[in-house]
């Protein structure tokens, strides 16, 4: 079955790709957790109380934060400005290929690419978590949790709380 929506026209990628006589390979290529997913599978990692706190750590939490605090609170408690290519889409497509590997593997054609490297947005921010525990729980989960994305259905190891 295919997820990706049919495209009228190539993209412009998609034409450069066509005329060059070797693949593309993207490195740098990230994926977008699903928060209530994710935070389900920290839950049977790590319990509640843990994944309530690592709410105030998700990507976008800081992110108000940064931006109603002062010059002297953004010192004080050393908040870092959220980066502005985290999610660079107001597409809700765009936003889903990120976060569906499935529809990720359908479009890498169209983004003019054969193969791609893909890393966890949130395991590459759990080493800056400062609560060891947290940090271990947050680790694991990214793992189970990828791992669980990235095979087939039918292979699911981790059941989903209520699913």
């Amino acid at each position: 079955m295919t997820i990706a929506l049919d495209r009228p026209k190539k993209t412009k990628s998609a034409q450069i790709r066509e005329k060059l006589g070797y693949p593309i390979i993207d490195t740098d290529v990230h994926t977008q957790e699903f928060p209530p997913a994710f935070l389900d599978y920290l839950e049977q990692v790590a319990g509640t109380a843990i994944a309530e706190r690592f709410q105030e750590h998700l990507p976008g939490a800081s992110r108000s934060k940064w931006f109603n605090q002062s010059w002297d609170e953004r010192r004080t408690y050393r908040t870092a400005r959220p980066p502005f290519w985290t999610r660079p889409t107001n597409d809700p497509l765009n936003l889903a290929t990120v976060s569906l590997p499935k529809l990720l593997h359908e479009r890498l054609q169209e983004a003019g690419t054969d193969f791609a490297v893909v890393y966890p947005n949130l395991a590459t921010m759990a080493p800056h978590i400062g609560n060891e525990e947290m940090r271990r729980a947050v680790c694991r989960t990214a793992n189970t949790y990828h791992a669980d994305i990235f095979r087939p259905y039918s292979d699911r190891l981790t059941p989903i709380a209520g699913h």
